[in-house]
């Protein structure tokens, strides 16, 4: 059914293949995957069987089988952050979704990314239903447990007191997790928790009824809030503001606009880190609103990236954001194409901003013309992929925070 071998460079690995249950005449012809991590990649092959089974198992597990054998702290399935098909982006934010829903018949390769740091201890989550919500706290036995009796009954244990028609297993119609959809909500609730919900979530939603779950189709839930928790006092003095792997979505862009606009003027203010997150256009034309100087008359870098950003969050972004002269602004690893260029680059020239450096590799639909619109308004601009072991060393500040390069203001003081 699944076949693989492993390969790093020209370097393979020993073949290892499961049985089929059913012969290649009976269904179509196998796929063929290449399944990558760094400069690790193997090929599995899968029958239509394995296409059904949960993608967490037949291509993320296959790949960890052959991965973790080279590393003393194997990596965990759970880990996984996002993976790329054919170079497009998918969550799999359920891990009992099948290879079916998420990698199409004609694909080629399938590229894993997964998160660094290890699985917390505990995880937070809100348990929620319409205007009523309870925090929880689960360990690693609790995440074993049915979402039923994780979240869902500690919810009824208060929704029950309060709404006007009580709510119960039997009447749940949808669960959502961070937003999304979950396939078969009375399956799911007998299924464990980290399966459903995973270490990374960090907002159940359940509906007894198919009207309420129909109104909250719209925009995902806002996650801000719930993510980070800062007294006013910590910006009076903050230089960097870590929001990035904080998988926070289109609606947090409002939250995130709100938490600077009501802290403002945030006088120290240098870099902003909201790469890694899933604000998409909307989100990042509503954190724009707060890119002003302001409210941030120091601020030097904005990081962007790997936020599925289009053109039209790209043109939305700089209409509104007035910030002052920027060192770096970090835009890769997003979906730009030329008409995003177009208006990066009236915006320079129009000096409605000021950009030193601008990141823009891994932007795949940007073509030659857009190339030239950036040049046009003399933008140093990096197009291309940098090469992992080359450039200058970056400077790494004492507490650990993200890197970025030494500049003459970090040194002004040193003789």
């Amino acid at each position: 059914g699944i076949s693989f071998f492993a390969c790093r460079g020209h370097r393979f690995m020993p073949s290892a293949t499961l049985a089929a249950s059913t012969t290649l005449a009976e269904v179509q012809a196998p796929q063929k995957l290449l399944v990558s991590y760094q400069d690790v990649s193997i090929k599995i092959t899968l029958d239509e069987k394995w296409r059904a089974k949960p993608f967490m198992l037949a291509v993320v597990q296959a790949f960890l089988s052959v991965y973790n054998k080279r590393l003393e702290k194997p990596i965990d399935p759970y880990q996984l952050k996002y993976a790329e098909v054919d170079g497009d982006r998918i969550d799999v934010k359920h891990s009992n979704t099948p290879v079916s829903a998420v990698v199409p018949r004609d694909a080629d390769k399938v590229d894993l990314y997964f998160h660094s740091d290890p699985i917390p201890e505990y995880v937070k989550l809100q348990s929620c239903s319409g205007e009523w919500s309870i925090k929880v706290q689960l360990n690693s036995k609790w995440m074993q447990k049915t979402v039923e009796a994780a979240l869902l009954v500690p919810l009824l244990s208060v929704y029950n007191k309060r709404a006007y028609e009580p709510g119960s297993a039997q009447k749940v119609v949808e669960i959502q997790v961070d937003g999304v959809k979950i396939d078969n909500p009375k399956a799911a609730l007998k299924e464990k928790t980290i399966d459903v919900v995973g270490y990374r979530s960090s907002r159940v939603d359940f509906f007894f009824s198919l009207a309420a779950a129909t109104q909250s189709h719209g925009k995902p839930h806002a996650t801000f809030r719930y993510a980070w928790r800062a007294d006013k006092n910590y910006y009076n003095d903050a230089t960097q503001l870590l929001w990035n792997h904080k998988g926070f979505n289109s609606s947090d862009g409002e939250e995130i606009c709100k938490e600077i606009l009501s802290n403002s003027p945030l006088k120290e203010m240098k870099h902003i880190y909201l790469y890694d997150n899933d604000l998409r256009d909307d989100g990042v034309i509503a954190v724009a609103k707060a890119i002003q100087s302001k409210h941030m008359p120091k601020l030097r870098q904005i990081h962007l990236n790997n936020n599925r950003i289009t053109s039209a969050g790209a043109i939305g972004f700089f209409a509104k954001a007035r910030p002052p002269r920027l060192d770096e602004l970090s835009l890769q690893q997003n979906y730009i194409c030329d008409k995003g260029c177009v208006a990066i680059g009236e915006a320079v020239k129009n000096k409605d901003i000021e950009i030193g450096h601008l990141l823009l590799w891994s932007n795949p639909k940007i073509t030659e013309d857009g190339r030239e619109a950036i040049e046009e308004a003399s933008i140093k601009t990096t197009f291309v992929t940098p090469i992992k072991g080359t450039g200058p060393t970056p400077y790494i500040p004492f507490d650990h925070t993200p890197q970025r390069w030494l500049t003459e203001d970090d040194v002004k003081d040193i003789k």
